[in-house]
């Protein structure tokens, strides 16, 4: 993978439209920093980034979501994220839905479905384990109570790998936050902090300012850490075609009536191909 591409400056919605919808995630980034650390580049130093996951609370409980389980990478959400937030008010899931499945029942489903089946840094949904936020050493970010860090990284390996990097920063610990579970059915974005010491590299998975006008992502490779092509919700489209009828009776006023006739006949075989 090379390195990052940066899309412009400004809130979730317009980096959301900027980026196509391709934005990097977690695994993306910190594979990014650490090829930049190896020539001393200080992209990462600079300022942190979005990530395409998301958190929800649902039934009291934190949920930690995938690109296509994300609502703010559905462009209506997205736009209604930002306009919230720019009010100090929170996105609520109550009414999302993803591909026309309440957002709700598709998590839930999803989050069954993977804790039967796969590692927990492998799955689309997952209900941490922990549940507050805290604090972890930059050496132990490959151990097991480094939960968050481990799943956005998709894996122990890279976890490990990034930690080893931070104590060049003067970073030796890091925090991850996360979403209040006592103010409703609430959704907030993920941004991994620059590389300072000041920052630490945090993992803010309570980000509740999508309205950010100085807010960054790069565009991401186009497929997870697996390989596989990140799905990209974009809004559903409706084309309508025209009958042969409407358009005979609008190529009328165009067409001399010496070969109207014709014409017609031409256009209804034409028509019958489709």
């Amino acid at each position: 993978m090379g390195l990052l591409q940066r899309i412009g400056t400004g809130n979730w919605a317009f980096c959301l439209k900027e980026s196509k919808g391709n934005i990097a995630d977690g695994n993306q980034l910190m594979r990014d920093r650490i090829a930049r650390h190896k020539i001393g580049d200080k992209e990462h130093v600079k300022s942190g980034a979005w990530g395409n996951s998301a958190y929800a609370v649902i039934d009291g409980q934190i949920y930690a979501l995938r690109s296509q389980f994300n609502p703010f990478m559905i462009q209506e959400y997205a736009e209604q994220a930002v306009e919230l937030h720019r009010k100090n008010q929170d996105f609520l899931w109550d009414n999302v839905k993803i591909e026309g499945k309440p957002f709700r029942d598709l998590v839930l489903r999803q989050a069954d479905k993977d804790e039967k089946k796969k590692a927990m840094h492998l799955r689309e949904v997952y209900r941490l384990i922990r549940q507050e936020g805290y604090d972890i050493a930059s050496s132990k970010l490959g151990e097991p109570e480094a939960e968050v860090p481990i799943w956005e990284a998709r894996g122990i390996k890279l976890a490990k790998a990034y930690g080893k990097i931070l104590p060049d920063y003067g970073i030796n610990s890091v925090h991850v936050y996360l979403p209040p579970r006592n103010v409703g059915n609430i959704v907030r974005g993920f941004w991994l902090l620059r590389l300072d010491r000041d920052d630490g590299s945090s993992f803010d998975c309570n980000y509740g300012g999508l309205y950010n006008d100085f807010g960054f992502v790069f565009r991401g490779s186009g497929k997870s850490a697996g390989g596989t092509p990140q799905k990209i919700y974009k809004g559903k489209v409706r084309i309508s075609v025209p009958s042969l009828r409407e358009v005979a009776k609008y190529a009328r006023r165009y067409v001399p009536l010496a070969v109207r006739k014709d014409f017609e006949k031409g256009l209804g075989n034409l028509w019958s191909r489709k």
